[in-house]
């Protein structure tokens, strides 16, 4: 995996954060239309 070397500690910082939230709502997301599809479903 290429890593671009010239960046600096902050800007890789906030990209891995970044990477981080993108993940959690999309998880969120996920688990909350399930949850909304199985209440509705019953």
């Amino acid at each position: 995996m290429a890593y671009n070397w010239d960046r600096n500690e902050r800007d890789g910082r906030f990209d891995e954060l970044a990477a981080g939230l993108i993940f959690f709502t999309i998880v969120t997301l996920l688990l909350a239309s399930a949850y909304l599809v199985a209440s509705f479903a019953r």
